[in-house]
């Protein structure tokens, strides 16, 4: 499924399963992991540390895009979310579960897609696909094993406000007698980047020029 380019900034959750995986897997075992989502997506979006680290294993661990950075533990997860916590303007995040697989006994593979939307109005999501292995305790309940983001698929619009982020706004270099003034933000679309520049020189008229970014994800 195409992830979606826009989310809500409060507290969202889409849990979408195969055709036929509720009659493929225990019912009872589908109704646990789709908590244990439902779990993540509530206590993140209320900046609850404690919460998320008590859905992971003592021993599970978090894995980055680039396998560089492992956090492995309960304690050192629960110190992860705290610092992403404190920063400014924290993301929302929803989950699509888009398969679960029972691979042994109160052991599960589930794969899905992670966004996560930066405060404000109509801001673009950023989106990765995740793999986690999840296990059920003694107590029934579903915890991370481990979970890995694999693929950064985040939509045009998305990797677009992160360059806006550090080019809009009025921008003036002087050089040589040349002057330039620019100034970037969106186009009526939405899609695109729009920029103009005006360059004026001491002894001759100045000359306007329109720029148009757009992202080419290939």
């Amino acid at each position: 499924m195409k992830p979606t380019a826009r989310l809500s900034t409060g507290i969202a959750l889409a849990i979408l399963t195969h055709t036929g995986l509720r009659a493929q897997e225990p019912a009872a075992e589908i109704a646990g992991l789709e908590k244990a989502a439902a779990d993540f997506v509530i206590a993140y979006n209320n900046k609850d540390a404690d919460a998320l680290a008590a859905l992971f294993t003592e021993t599970g661990e978090l894995v980055d895009l680039n396998a560089q950075d492992v956090i492995t533990g309960r304690e050192d997860i629960k110190a992860h979310y705290v610092e992403r916590f404190a920063e400014d303007e924290v993301p929302s995040v929803a989950v699509e579960v888009d398969s679960v697989r029972i691979v042994a006994p109160k052991m599960a593979v589930e794969d899905g897609t992670l966004h996560f939307t930066p405060p404000g109005e109509d801001s673009p999501a950023r989106s990765s696909t995740y793999m986690a292995v999840l296990v059920q305790n003694d107590a029934g309940q579903w915890q991370v094993a481990s979970t890995r983001n694999l693929t950064d698929v985040t939509s045009q619009e998305g990797h677009l406000a992160e360059l806006l982020d550090s080019l809009k706004g009025d921008w003036t270099a002087q050089r040589d007698g040349l002057r330039l003034d620019v100034a970037f933000g969106w186009d009526e679309s939405g899609k695109f980047i729009s920029g103009e520049m005006l360059a004026a020189t001491s002894d001759g008229e100045p000359v306007e020029t329109s720029i148009r970014l757009g992202w080419d994800g290939a």
